[in-house]
Formats: structure tokens, sequence, C-alpha cells
């Protein structure tokens, strides 16, 4: 056997044949033999770099798998610009709504989201919103919750309750809103 690394006797012609020898020959004895690691000190950092970045890699590729299997915190985006009536429009509530949708998106919401809804639509999306609430809560029911609400549009307040406005809004009353 190699004195140095792994080998094994060459039966046909008694002799040791050291394994790390580029053509594998039989020789009377391992005097030549280099053990591996002797032959790439020089590459040692590099392999060290590369070892230590995929194991960076791997770690943020699983832990990023991990997130996608987690459910997102729920996010409710409202943008309401084309009012009637006693409400004049708001152009710049679209372009906000949107905006939000995209950031809380991006923060990793799960996002229910509509663009100039009336009184029956708004209602559907908080329902939605519930929806996934309770989906969230399911899943991870010790996990802390934030709900986000984005509303772009009108607003007003009666004595001290705050209303939001639907498109479809005849005026400033609460039932309608």
């Amino acid at each position: 056997l190699c004195k140095d690394g792994y080998g094994l006797n060459c039966a046909d012609k008694l002799q040791v044949c050291c394994l790390s020898l580029k053509d594998d020959a039989c020789m009377p004895d391992c005097s030549h033999y280099v053990p591996f690691w002797k032959h790439v000190s020089h590459l040692t950092p590099w392999v060290v770099v590369v070892v230590v970045s995929a194991s960076l890699l791997l770690r943020f590729v699983v832990r990023r798998w991990r997130q996608q299997l987690q459910p997102k915190p729920p996010a409710l985006v409202i943008g309401n610009g084309n009012y009637t009536g006693k409400f004049c429009p708001l152009p710049w509530a679209l372009t906000d709504g949107t905006a939000a949708n995209i950031l809380f998106k991006n923060m990793g919401y799960e996002i229910v989201h509509d663009w100039d809804v009336d009184k029956r639509k708004a209602l559907d999306q908080v329902d939605s919103l519930v929806h996934v609430v309770k989906q969230y809560i399911k899943s991870r029911p010790f996990a802390d919750l934030v709900v986000v609400l984005f509303f772009g549009g009108h607003g007003f307040e009666v004595g001290r309750e705050q209303f939001l406005v639907p498109t479809n809004a005849k005026n400033y009353d609460s039932a309608d809103s």
C-alpha cells in the first residue's frame, strides 16, 4: 500500500499501484507519490471561496423557497378616481393605488386590489380580504399579523366616524359610503 495515500497491490506484477498517479501505473514503491492536497495547495483559497459561495447561495435559495411556501400577510389596495356627482374625479388616486400595489407586493404582501369600486364591489373586496386573513391565521396561528389597508379616494367625517367614499356615492351620506 502507498505510505501517504490510497493505493492497492497489483496482484499480477507484485508491485504497488499508487492511485494518484496520472497513468495509475504500477511502481515498485510510492516514493514518487504526492498526496492530493499538495497538488492543489495553490488552489486552496479558490476552493474555499467556491465552497463558501455555493453554501451561501444554497442557503439563500432554500430561504426564498421556504418564504414562497409560507402564506403572505394580506393587504387591501383600492384606488377610486372616477367619481361622479358631488365628488370630483381624482386622477392621481389610480396612480397612487398602483404604486401602493407594487410596493406592498414587493414587501411580500398578498394583495387584494381593485380600482374605481362602487359600494357593492368595496364590500366584496373586504370579504376577499377577510378570507385571506383567515387563511393566513389558519396556516400560522401564532404569527404576528399586520394587515395593510390603502385607499386612494375621497373620504369624509361625520361626528367622530370617518367614511371612505365609493365611486357611486350620491352625496355626503354615511349610508351611501
